[in-house]
């Protein structure tokens, strides 16, 4: 485990920081008297020797050995069966001193933070995402690969979301998929040819018109015109083969969908910080609104922060949110699935569609609820969050 995570977690846990005594000589002692008979010398047993945690550097050198011992003490593992044992009152005094000086060294030096991993949009941020772009309404990440769940149980994990050579191909036909389907809709195309040839003005100037307004949205910050040039060499490549002026632009534009710096949340500084609110709470790209703060570097600011999460939160946007999280935090997504009550025991549920909507839905609008009015989690058992749940008791014949 790592400096800061330990702190972090002692920190959450609420305990001391100051005011500590020095007690590492008597506990000491206290190894010696109880372990000392197993873990001392060549023939440790389990391979744990008291050497490694003899003294206050060992809490930085050597976090595990503290930690697992701490644990062993605590669960009564050790001593071993027979062998002469201390009282419940100097155990638990000894995994509390344990505990505050992991937290005192944990925290010397402050939190640290760690490195943030790479992040592949996974399919609904993808399909979000380019529904958004391109302002069309269609499922197009339904071809896509489903993303599995990490450790914690989310579709969101940076340490799941790798790129398989079936996901580029996927990512290919989707991205033909969708700008075939833009090229056909009047709201995409109004967005997306911003120009268009005319007196004064040729094909390339405005395909360059179009993609220098097109790529900052797609990729999240502002770009540069070197980026832009491999664009413009997709289109004079379209071109080139006969290829008409509005499918060499779409030719050209279905390249960004595919583009790492679309598939992967690359931006820097405050514009890391407007898609990582986004991603979070929208599931999608930032607004105008949160692209012009990361411009003008406003968005770092405290007041300004709140004030935009409370906006976001208030977003129907934020329901996308809600529900994902929800349904992978509860599993309520695999109801109606391959999981399903049994009929015997449940004939309400399996007869009552509403109901079976109710119990999906209702845990989402009250999470949601709890943000919006930034209640806390002890405020769960309030009688006044219990109203929404008389309805489910209606149906299920509890009332």
């Amino acid at each position: 485990m790592k400096i800061y995570g330990i702190c972090f977690f002692l920190i959450a846990a609420g305990l001391p920081v100051h005011g500590q005594t020095n007690r590492f000589g008597e506990n000491q002692e206290f190894l010696k008297k109880y372990c000392g008979g197993c873990h001392s010398g060549k023939a440790s047993v389990g391979g744990f020797q008291l050497e490694k945690v003899k003294d206050a550097a060992s809490f930085a050198a050597d976090t595990h050995s503290w930690v697992r011992l701490r644990t062993r003490l605590e669960n009564h593992e050790m001593p071993p069966k027979g062998a002469p044992a201390p009282s419940l009152d100097a155990r638990e005094g000894f995994a509390r001193w344990v505990d505050a000086e992991l937290k005192r060294e944990a925290c010397s030096l402050g939190i640290t933070v760690g490195p943030r991993p790479l992040r592949r949009l996974n399919r609904d941020e993808y399909t979000a995402s380019v529904q958004d772009l391109l302002d069309i309404h269609l499922d197009i990440g339904a071809g896509l690969p489903a993303d599995g769940a990490g450790g914690e149980g989310f579709d969101n994990a940076a340490e799941t979301l790798f790129l398989s050579p079936l996901h580029s191909e996927k990512y290919l036909d989707t991205a033909k998929l969708a700008m075939d389907f833009a090229a056909k809709e009047y709201k995409s195309r109004a967005r997306i040819l911003i120009a268009t040839p005319g007196p004064g003005v040729t094909p390339e100037m405005a395909a360059r018109r179009i993609v220098q307004a097109f790529l900052p949205r797609a990729f999240r910050r502002p770009v540069v015109d070197a980026e832009v040039a491999p664009y413009l060499e997709l289109f004079r490549a379209s071109r080139a083969k006969g290829e008409g002026f509005e499918p060499a632009v779409f030719y050209m534009l279905r390249a960004a969908l595919v583009s790492p710096n679309f598939l992967f949340r690359m931006e820097q500084g405050e514009y890391a910080l407007a898609s990582r609110l986004s991603y979070f709470l929208w599931g999608s790209l930032p607004d105008e609104l949160m692209f012009d703060l990361a411009r003008d570097k406003k968005l770092n600011r405290p007041e300004v922060l709140r004030a935009l999460v409370d906006r976001m939160l208030r977003n129907d946007r934020s329901q996308n949110f809600a529900q994902r999280f929800i349904e992978q935090w509860l599993h309520t997504r695999d109801l109606g699935g391959d999981k399903m009550p049994d009929a015997k025991l449940f004939p309400q549920y399996a007869k009552d569609e509403d109901l079976r909507g109710d119990i999906r839905l209702q845990p989402v609008y009250f999470f949601r609820e709890m943000l919006i009015r930034k209640v806390s989690v002890l405020d769960l058992l309030d009688s006044e969050f219990t109203i929404g749940t008389s309805h489910l008791e209606k149906h299920m014949g509890l009332k």
